[in-house]
């Protein structure tokens, strides 16, 4: 039996499926062509591909920065967290809390990427142009998704998302991309 935490994670994973539909159906309608030069099945491996990498940037940021707050607790903070729970070593405290911080790194950056991947992409389809807007949207977006914690106050949550956002453009535009190779006929 699924719990609502469990179905409640996955939702982030499952809009930006969904999101990639948007564009999907953009082209099923006969939209005008546009520049861009990815396809619908390049909208679903490229949030694949996001959502991937976020697994991975979630356990490296485990065991970077988690790992290492684990790491310089000191003794007396150990033994508080024991104390709680009978029979325990500080092994087992440090693999437990690892697992833990792990799951939840991994499913966060995965989920942040996805979306922002999925919006992107979705953007692109259905604006027909590849420009910073898309990026923006799409971390605005995954801003807003990841963070419903923030829902108490407003204000923190849009300007939080318009972060996301603002760093997600800039990235774009300061990271280069790939170029296709032109070659010149003789």
């Amino acid at each position: 039996m699924l719990s609502m935490g469990f179905v409640g994670s996955l939702l982030p994973l499952l809009t930006a499926a969904r999101i990639c539909c948007v564009g999907d159906r953009r082209d099923a309608l006969n939209a005008p062509p546009k520049p861009s030069k990815t396809s619908s099945s390049d909208c679903m491996s490229t949030t694949a591909l996001l959502i991937f990498r976020g697994l991975g940037a979630g356990l490296a940021w485990t065991i970077s920065v988690d790992g290492y707050a684990l790491a310089s607790m000191t003794d007396d903070q150990w033994k508080q967290r024991i104390t709680t729970r009978p029979g325990s070593s500080i092994a087992r405290e440090a693999a437990r809390s690892l697992a833990r911080l792990s799951m939840r790194n991994m499913l966060g950056f995965a989920s942040f990427l996805g979306i922002f991947g999925g919006m992107s992409c979705a953007m692109e389809k259905v604006r027909g142009k590849k420009d910073p807007l898309n990026p923006f949207v799409g971390g605005f977006t995954a801003g807003m998704v990841i963070l419903p914690g923030e829902l108490r106050n407003p204000r923190t949550l849009v300007t939080a998302a318009f972060l996301c956002g603002s760093a997600s453009m800039a990235l774009h535009h300061f990271v280069p991309r790939e170029t296709t190779k032109t070659t010149v006929s003789q």
